[in-house]
């Protein structure tokens, strides 16, 4: 499932992107139930304990496109700088509208030059982009809603 996201980053920057993939196809903002498993010598049969519940980190691959190669590498720096920061992400799909609160981790990022002129998600005054930024992000949520 592909979606428009946008980080803001505190202190940085607003970066608006189009999120093409994740672990599960959307962000984790939902805990999830970590058990372990009650072994008992001579007895058949298994049996679980809730230890705790936690937020688990997660990936997500993103796009976005810019007029200029110079402008596709700054915004390439600017991720960089956002790594170690608690940040939100805004996400949305149809009609439905999310926020989290992330703490974001070490990324790759690759700004690229475009074979051919497109239209994309910056909204240029021109409407055309000559390069993206691709970003794989890694989150670990940081806070329980």
């Amino acid at each position: 499932m592909a979606f428009v996201a946008q980080l803001q980053v505190p202190n940085l920057a607003n970066f608006p992107f189009i999120a093409t993939q994740c672990d599960r196809g959307y962000p984790v903002s939902v805990p999830e139930a970590v058990l372990e498993e009650i072994v008992t010598p001579g007895v058949d049969g298994r049996r679980w304990r809730l230890t705790r519940t936690s937020f688990p980190d997660w990936e997500m691959t993103t796009w976005c496109d810019y007029g200029s190669y110079s402008n596709a590498v700054t915004a390439a720096k600017g991720y960089e700088e956002a790594i170690g920061t608690l940040s939100t992400l805004v996400w949305g799909a149809a009609d439905m509208g999310y926020q989290s609160y992330y703490n974001v981790m070490p990324i790759a990022v690759r700004p690229k030059v475009l074979a051919a002129v497109m239209g994309g998600l910056t909204n240029m005054p021109s409407g055309l982009s000559v390069a993206l930024v691709q970003a794989t992000w890694r989150f670990a949520c940081s806070q329980v809603f």
